[in-house]
């Protein structure tokens, strides 16, 4: 069986803060069955960031991953990463996480949470890149 990948992409949230909220989180369709699949492995998430502000920019982001909108059923736990700024905008940058772990859920929509860790930013798109065994 040959190895396949999917490109899942959220849409923007704007004015992300220091905590979690269910107001300031994105949503990607994995666009096929995690439960069809054998193997399902996310292997890296790329977040795409504009107008960091407030009392101190943002230097990092966490990111956690839920099968249900209210962010209680857990698929990737709060994982962090640094934020490159850009070379000639300082407010806008972006942050890859490398994962490798097996997805599985029952609903085919998942949700993003995130927060940075000081100031506020704009998230313009989470890529989510999965590999199908």
């Amino acid at each position: 069986m040959a190895i396949t990948y999917t490109l899942c992409q959220s849409g923007g949230v704007t004015g992300v803060g220091t905590s979690y909220s269910t107001s300031k989180r994105a949503s990607a369709s994995v666009n096929f069955s995690l439960r069809n699949v054998f193997l399902s492995v996310l292997k890296t998430i790329q977040i795409d960031i504009s107008n960091m502000s407030g009392s101190g920019t943002p230097t990092s982001i966490n990111v956690k991953i839920t099968s249900d909108a209210a962010g209680d059923n857990v698929i990737l736990p709060d994982t962090q990463a640094t934020i490159d700024a850009g070379v000639t905008t300082a407010l806008s940058g972006g942050a890859v996480i490398n994962v490798d772990t097996v997805l599985y859920s029952a609903n085919e929509t998942l949700y993003i949470f995130l927060k940075g860790n000081s100031g506020t930013m704009d998230v313009d798109s989470v890529s989510l890149l999965v590999e199908n065994n």
